[in-house]
């Protein structure tokens, strides 16, 4: 039971993705996910947050923003990756189980941890060969 939700926002899902059971994609923007990506058990991919600068409202009351996300074609997200608002994963990338990915991970990247840094590359350089 994947759940895709779009709140004043939109989801494109290009062709081949391979969407894994349980995960969960919500949108108040636009959450990109590219071709032939492998996306695991329990994934979760959230498009928006909430604004929480006053302290004199609750954050409920605050409104939203959002920025989008952009995973890249052949990226593989491992089980329970988080990936959040404003996020790019790069083409080819690999996200190990349970990491939260924050920003930028670039192209043939693989990244874990919370936050997920990038732990080394599938090839050494954009144009070398694959490791």
């Amino acid at each position: 039971n994947t759940i895709l939700s779009c709140k004043n926002g939109d989801i494109v899902i290009d062709d081949r993705a391979n969407i894994g059971f349980n995960c969960e994609i919500f949108s108040a923007s636009k959450v990109r996910v590219g071709k032939d990506i492998l996306m695991a058990a329990y994934t979760y991919l959230v498009g928006g947050d909430h604004l929480y600068d006053r302290t004199d409202i609750p954050v409920l009351q605050q409104g939203r923003t959002a920025r989008g996300i952009d995973v890249g074609d052949g990226t593989w997200l491992g089980t329970h990756v988080v990936v959040t608002d404003g996020s790019t994963i790069g083409r080819d990338a690999i996200i190990g189980a349970g990491a939260v990915v924050v920003g930028e991970i670039p192209d043939f990247a693989i990244a874990t941890g919370i936050p997920a840094k990038v732990t080394r590359h599938r090839k050494e350089q954009p144009d070398g060969p694959e490791a």
